[in-house]
């Protein structure tokens, strides 16, 4: 094989020591969502490693400290829970992600290990992309020998019916994985783009030169608009509107004025024909296809239970938190308690944040809060000091910075999406999911420990 090709699928890390992690970590991402268990390993693996290699330094930061104090606090917790088993059994969606952040956190420290991140989570959604269009426009179903690789069957159709589900178990978790991946190619086409503008230098490249490297702009673009097709056929309300602020915050932070109010008109011409009044509304419904407005007004729903709405869900979750607010009920307990309480079986409340309160205590959910949330808000102020800094220490590589700026803004509007999903549903329970979101949270928590003297300099240089 083409050195140069054995180079862009396994890169080299800027420390030694960690060579060997980072190849298994880049093998485990690219097969990741498509086959899980060989992903799960490799990844594993690279955890392990660079904990061994690099204990100190990971046991030496705060945050890492943190996630440990929150994982006890998990613990401690669980023994008090209402079904102590079944909680036991939930911290494995949450303590082992920690260990995952504090050493992904250290084998990630640079914008090009990011790109190289992406272009391998973007690679390996094809598979997903082939099945999903394939259930829901030719009846494609999976051989059933893959269903021990891919932990799942592709049902014609979708699953449940009419909705793109691929090889995920259901559409929504679909949703939050291309959602996150729409935003991912979003960005590097939005990077790529900046190098040929204006356009008529781009278009006359091709003409010329058929090979250059250029056509990966067509390629990431076709990707942008493979995935939007896709999300728009998981039928998710959520992942819908956050896929539209994505594209918004991007036209904010490209500065592009006519793309923001043409994202803000076109969304509000859709809410208004879901939610607003006649006689506008109904010719709205003329023009917006029905499935659209019919879906983010549930009218498609009509006779929907009302132990299945969200409302219902979120206020039992609030008064279980009333009810016990220092220990909670215990991890994976809410949907027994909600099934006594109303004879319908729920999986989650669709809110991370007020499951998590519920089952483990106002406490320990701030302080998950409090550790994510600092990470994201450290993540900003390097991106708000990111051109200042760079324009002075190294004026010739200001191009080179700015766009490392785009990715890491990519890669924070990306966790942010996750966040948001979890606003209005739990992706917790999808091994993929989750782990990816961690990912995310990871490179912009490495970014934050290689370049968190940044913030240092910039103080010091106020000062003087």
């Amino acid at each position: 094989m083409d050195k140069s090709k054995i180079s862009w699928l396994i890169q080299k890390h800027t420390d030694p020591r960690l060579q060997l992690p980072w190849n298994f970590a880049q093998i485990g991402i690219v097969f990741l969502a498509f086959l899980p268990i060989l992903g799960i390993i490799s990844m594993g693996l690279a955890l392990l490693i660079t904990y061994i290699r690099q204990y100190k330094l990971i046991n030496y930061r705060w945050i890492n400290r943190g996630f440990a104090l929150l994982s006890l606090l998990l613990i401690i917790v669980s023994l008090f829970a209402n079904d102590k088993l079944s909680a036991l059994l939930g911290l494995a969606n949450l303590i082992p992600l920690f260990l995952f952040f504090a050493a992904y956190s250290q084998l990630i420290q640079t914008p090009a290990q990011l790109r190289q991140i992406g272009n391998l989570l973007l690679l390996g959604a094809v598979p997903i992309l082939f099945f999903g269009y394939g259930q829901m426009l030719f009846g494609m179903t999976s051989p059933d020998f893959l269903e021990a690789i891919l932990g799942t069957i592709v049902k014609p159709g979708g699953n449940p019916p009419g909705r793109m589900a691929s090889i995920f178990m259901y559409a929504n978790i679909l949703a939050i994985y291309l959602q996150i991946i729409f935003i991912l190619s979003l960005g590097f086409w939005l990077e790529e783009l900046q190098k040929y503008l204006p356009l008529h230098q781009f278009f006359s490249s091709i003409k010329t030169n058929p090979n250059s490297p250029k056509l990966r702009l067509i390629c990431l673009g076709f990707l942008v608009l493979a995935t939007g097709g896709a999300l728009v056929m998981t039928s998710s309300r959520n992942s819908w509107s956050i896929a539209f602020l994505a594209v918004l915050a991007f036209a904010v932070y490209q500065g592009w004025k006519f793309l923001v109010w043409a994202v803000v008109g076109f969304m509000g011409a859709i809410l208004w024909s879901a939610f607003g009044v006649d006689p506008s509304k109904q010719w709205l419904r003329g023009i917006i296809p029905r499935f659209i407005w019919a879906r983010l007004s549930d009218e498609m729903n009509p006779n929907r239970p009302t132990a299945d709405l969200r409302e219902t869900q979120w206020r039992f979750a609030m008064q279980l938190t009333g009810d016990r607010p220092i220990v909670g009920w215990g991890l994976r307990n809410f949907t027994q308690l909600y099934q006594a309480k109303t004879q319908f079986w729920l999986g989650h409340p669709h809110n991370l944040f007020l499951m998590l309160s519920a089952e483990t205590g106002i406490i320990t959910t701030l302080l998950f809060a409090g550790l994510v949330g600092w990470v994201m808000f450290k993540t900003i102020q390097i991106l708000q000091v990111w051109s200042q800094v760079f324009s002075i220490v190294s004026p010739n590589q200001l191009i080179n910075k700015q766009d490392d700026r785009l990715i890491i803004f990519t890669y924070l509007i990306a966790f942010s999406s996750c966040v948001l999903f979890n606003l209005l549903d739990v992706s917790l329970f999808d091994i993929r999911v989750n782990l990816l979101g961690w990912l995310l949270l990871s490179a912009i928590g490495g970014i934050v420990n290689h370049y968190q003297g940044i913030l240092l300099w910039q103080k010091l240089d106020h000062n003087y």
